[in-house]
């Protein structure tokens, strides 16, 4: 229980408007690509894996979302 702080700080969205980021602690890269993709999509956008930072034992994804045309 005492990591549940830091994966939330961690999930955090900056911005609602499309061209937004949203980063995601995970190990597995399939479920924060689908949690990216439910994301940008209730903003009308496409999510796009931008960078995964790997720190210690744990890996982050930031992802972008992107307008869709």
């Amino acid at each position: 229980m005492p990591r549940l702080p830091f994966l939330l700080v961690l999930a955090v969205v900056s911005g609602c408007a499309a061209g937004s980021t949203y980063t995601i602690e995970t190990a597995d890269l399939r479920n924060a690509n689908e949690r990216a993709a439910r994301y940008c999509q209730q903003q009308d956008a496409t999510a796009r894996l931008e960078r995964v930072e790997r720190q210690a034992d744990r890996s982050i994804q930031i992802y972008r979302c992107i307008a869709a045309s």
